[in-house]
């Protein structure tokens, strides 16, 4: 459902870095604390907002949804997120092939 969203709005920290790494926008509302990769979603990519506030997120939010290409800037960050970022499964297959061996 993430996915095919329009726009993320929550408390979820986790759920709104998944929407973003889906290609949905993504508003956190966190009165009180950020979260370092969401930070790092949002200065990077562009398609995640932490807000502190109801208002903020109600105001966020609207601004999103009024602008017809917000999705499609969105699944433009995340093709750059995973062009940029190393497959885990590749990752620890190449663990596993340098180390793996030796262990025993």
């Amino acid at each position: 459902l993430l996915a095919f969203a329009r726009l993320y709005v929550g408390e979820g920290s986790c759920m709104a870095a998944e929407a973003a790494c889906l290609g949905t926008p993504s508003i956190y509302l966190s009165p009180a604390s950020r979260r370092g990769y969401l930070d790092a979603l949002e200065q990077r990519y562009g398609h995640v907002t932490t807000v502190r506030n109801v208002q903020q997120a109600v105001e966020r939010s609207k601004a999103w949804l009024e602008d017809p290409g917000s999705k499609q800037r969105a699944m433009s960050a995340r093709e750059r997120l995973l062009q940029e970022s190393s497959d885990p499964f590749e990752f620890m297959l190449d663990v596993v092939r340098r180390y793996g061996r030796s262990a025993g």
